[in-house]
């Protein structure tokens, strides 16, 4: 089968991107380590990189068609980690041998804010909340929420509509860093028409609800934060520490609608699905160590029925070897007699 050496992807009437092929010979030797497995990719470290370097890994399809060049994008202005190239590869995807898969290659940007959550964990200690992760890297919460809105806004800004903010997808800067967090996982998501739209695109995720929900309900928040949240819901907060429901204002078209959001459902949906990510994270560890323990069974005990059957082989031989010496003793006493016999004087 003949494999073209670009492949060109139309996103609308006048948006091309043109990739690259590249034969997954040429790719399978420079793949290393996995970091993480999900459900639409895969990501692994460059070997031999410098500045570590990582792959995403994901099939190629309408769910990726985007992805390449919003991950550009997100490098050129530092939302996401910087870009060094995108390609397609005739690799197989999970043992699918005929499907295609989209590389992209970037900087390996650190770890994502459920990470932290375990390394930042003290000794004896229990294990750190979100918001108490979050207040020992940045000092304070409104830095953070102020940080993550800034970044979704600029891709907004970009008719980019940024809405899977789960704990996996937030990279977290360093303790102390001057940096700034970043934002990977652009798959599956679709261009919006303009800005307005994109923002409206946002806040329907529930994550960026539940993220905006905490944002809002922070004391004092300086001007930089009122005007972002009032970007993204087209109005100011009511701060106060007792307001159990918010109201978020989106923009579709030319209507408003306005969608409350109850504090206490909106958090049991959020954390039940941190805490379904990890225990799937988990899930996968374990299940990886048992089928590696299972492999491990399986080779020592293929290699033990290989000692039995070369022991077999042993024992025949031998026992093959020891009628052989039988039957030459015999030969020679049968032999040794008829000389005998002949040798024998006559009467």
């Amino acid at each position: 089968m003949h494999i073209s050496n670009s492949i060109t992807i139309q996103h609308d009437e006048s948006d091309f991107t043109t990739l690259p092929f590249v034969p997954f010979s040429d790719v399978e030797k420079t793949i290393g380590e996995e970091i993480g497995d999900g459900a639409f990719g895969r990501a692994h470290y460059v070997k031999d990189s410098s500045p570590t370097r990582v792959y995403k890994i994901t099939k190629f399809g309408d769910i990726s068609s985007n992805e390449s060049r919003i991950c550009k994008i997100a490098g050129e202005i530092g939302v996401g980690p910087a870009f060094h190239r995108a390609f397609l590869t005739d690799t197989c995807w999970k043992g699918n041998k005929e499907e295609k898969c989209l590389f992209i290659e970037m900087d390996y940007a650190g770890r994502p804010l459920h990470k932290w959550r375990r390394a930042l964990t003290k000794s004896g200690e229990e294990y750190l909340s979100e918001g108490k992760t979050i207040k020992r890297i940045y000092g304070e919460k409104e830095l953070f929420y102020c940080d993550l809105f800034t970044k979704i806004k600029m891709l907004a800004e970009r008719n980019i509509p940024y809405s899977d903010t789960n704990a996996g997808n937030i990279i977290m800067p360093e303790p102390g860093s001057s940096e700034g967090l970043k934002l990977i996982d652009f798959g599956g998501i679709r261009i919006s028409k303009d800005c307005k739209e994109a923002a409206t695109t946002v806040l329907e995720s529930k994550t960026n609800q539940k993220w905006m929900q905490k944002f809002t309900k922070l004391p004092k928040l300086s001007d930089k934060s009122l005007e972002l949240i009032k970007w993204f819901t087209g109005s100011q907060p009511d701060v106060g520490d007792k307001a159990p429901v918010i109201a978020l204002t989106f923009k579709k078209a030319d209507d408003v609608v306005t969608k409350d959001v109850e504090e206490k459902k909106v958090d049991q949906e959020f954390d039940d699905g941190q805490v379904a990510r990890q225990l799937m994270e988990e899930l996968d560890m374990a299940y990886a160590r048992g089928l590696a323990a299972q492999l491990e069974r399986e080779h020592q005990d293929e290699a033990y029925a290989r000692r039995l059957q070369l022991q077999g082989e042993e024992d025949e031989r031998g026992l093959k070897r020891q009628r052989e010496l039988e039957d030459l003793d015999m030969a020679y006493a049968i032999s040794l007699q008829d000389e005998l016999s002949n040798k024998k004087p006559k009467k």
